[in-house]
């Protein structure tokens, strides 16, 4: 995609006793700037359902998705803790960077950023939202699907890290699954190099930590993936075998 950072699918991965079916299960940044071009990609890749996680003031910024005709929309609102959302925007706004340093510098963006991807998952409200936007993802009557958030890389990468935790993916798969939205044309490419883009370079990339901290978690407080899916999200085993045997191959 021309004008959608850190599009990609699911297609292709390990998953338990297969791999993830192709064409199906897709990510990305935000839909609010998507060419015509682009938008006549959607239409080669079948894309029935959009899935928006973007807040409020994420939409004010970027503008609303672009969704091509025959496609449902949805909008499932999640605050991004992980990238401290419509606060650190106006932060940067402002330009402080003095204040940017009293609030980021000697380490402190990365564990703000850290516990922000712990809190998607701790957080009962979180995942209730999350919740909301599984439901959708994980129903094969909508598939192919596309879930997407600003940047692509924390609420649709713990999205996309669910799918493929309900796949049976090894620990190996997810982790680079989630890390590749560092490869991505992304918000990266708005700040030059300096001391302003070391201090916020932890909102504006994943890392390891991260996503090991969401996993933690899962394990901590939710007793597990089945744990998860059943008390997290509300998918009972029925679910998430009917899901297995759509999209194992």
């Amino acid at each position: 995609m021309d004008s959608i950072s850190n599009f990609r699918e699911l297609g292709g991965l390990p998953a338990d006793n297969g791999s993830v079916a192709p064409g199906r299960l897709f990510r990305s940044g935000h839909l609010g700037a998507m060419s015509d071009a682009d938008s006549a990609r959607f239409a080669d890749h079948g894309i029935r359902t959009i899935v928006d996680l973007r807040s409020d003031g994420d939409i004010e910024s970027e503008g609303s998705d672009r969704v091509p005709p025959g496609v449902t929309h949805h909008r499932v609102p999640i605050f991004d803790d992980a990238g401290r959302g419509d606060d650190l925007r106006a932060i940067i706004m402002r330009g402080d960077i003095d204040e940017l340093r009293e609030m980021m510098g000697d380490g402190r963006g990365h564990q703000i950023a850290l516990d922000g991807a712990a809190e998607f998952v701790a957080n009962t409200d979180r995942m209730a939202s999350f919740a909301q936007a599984m439901a959708i993802v994980t129903e094969p009557d909508n598939w192919p699907v596309i879930w997407h958030c600003s940047a692509g890389k924390d609420r649709a990468g713990w999205v996309g890290t669910s799918v493929l935790l309900a796949v049976g993916a090894p620990t190996q798969v997810i982790v680079h699954h989630y890390l590749q939205s560092n490869e991505a044309r992304g918000t990266r490419a708005l700040f030059k190099d300096g001391e302003l883009k070391d201090l916020i370079r932890p909102f504006l990339e994943v890392h390891e930590d991260y996503i090991r901290a969401q996993l933690a978690v899962v394990n901590d407080q939710w007793g597990g993936v089945d744990g998860l899916f059943h008390d997290g999200y509300g998918l009972d085993a029925g679910a998430l075998d009917r899901l297995r045997s759509a999209v194992i191959v």
